[in-house]
């Protein structure tokens, strides 16, 4: 559902579909992060700067504490172990920083597109800026 809202451009989609993550993560389900198959697809069929991107690099990063087995890494893409590292590190540079950034829903929704003179500002063209005000 995220990946169709991510190509008709649906903000209002694609951050319900973040809160139904989060909440399944948070709630009875907890712990229950996107699996192999959803977290390629996702890297298949959304922009490097697609904020559900982020929200699995982040979940990964933070909470994941034994190896892949190599059956599951060998279906992940590359990237995706790239993306985890990295954050991974950063998050190792500033760790009281992470907590506050992950409980902050607002770091994972989409930004509806600011058309000024039939231009998307540069915000929603990155995926960038903080999403207040959804």
């Amino acid at each position: 559902m995220y990946i169709l809202a991510e190509k008709l451009l649906d903000s209002r989609t694609r951050n319900r579909m973040i809160d139904v993550i989060l909440a399944r993560v948070r709630g009875r389900d907890k712990g229950a992060f996107p699996n192999v198959e959803q977290i390629a697809k996702a890297y298949e069929h959304t922009p490097e700067t697609s904020p559900i991107r982020r929200l699995f690099v982040d979940f990964y990063a933070d909470n994941f504490t034994s190896p892949w087995p190599p059956e599951e890494a060998a279906l992940l893409p590359k990237q995706f172990f790239v993306d985890v590292a990295n954050r991974a590190l950063e998050r190792r540079l500033r760790p009281n920083k992470a907590t506050e950034e992950m409980m902050s829903l607002s770091r994972y929704y989409s930004l509806e597109p600011n058309v000024k003179d039939g231009k998307m500002s540069d915000a929603a063209k990155s995926g960038t800026g903080t999403g207040e005000g959804l």
